[in-house]
């Protein structure tokens, strides 16, 4: 996982930008090709409990937001994480992820 200061933050254009960014984080975490991960992929059938945790901890500092790893093995699908996400975030003026910087 990138510390803050190798991210840029940007704000999220939409739905599509979040699914991508959380498509990436999972890509991160398992041995699997980005395009083999679809929106949905399902999470529980490829991550382990320690996965779970990884990606809880990623996705919480990626996009500013307070997700619990207990809650995230009901979100079973990126589609499912996307919509999470975009609930939480709701209720903010702002909404914004870090972006790993290109390579």
């Amino acid at each position: 996982m990138n510390s803050q200061s190798d991210c840029t933050r940007v704000l999220v254009p939409g739905r599509a930008a979040v699914l991508a960014c959380i498509c990436d984080e999972i890509a991160h975490i398992c041995p699997l090709l980005t395009d083999q991960i679809r929106p949905d992929f399902d999470l529980a059938s490829e991550m382990d409990s320690l996965d779970v945790i990884t990606l809880t901890l990623a996705l919480n500092q990626r996009f500013e937001v307070d997700l619990d790893d207990a809650r995230l093995r009901e979100w079973r699908t990126p589609e499912q994480l996307t919509s999470a996400i975009l609930e939480i975030a709701e209720g903010g003026e702002r909404f914004s992820i870090l972006t790993h910087p290109a390579s």
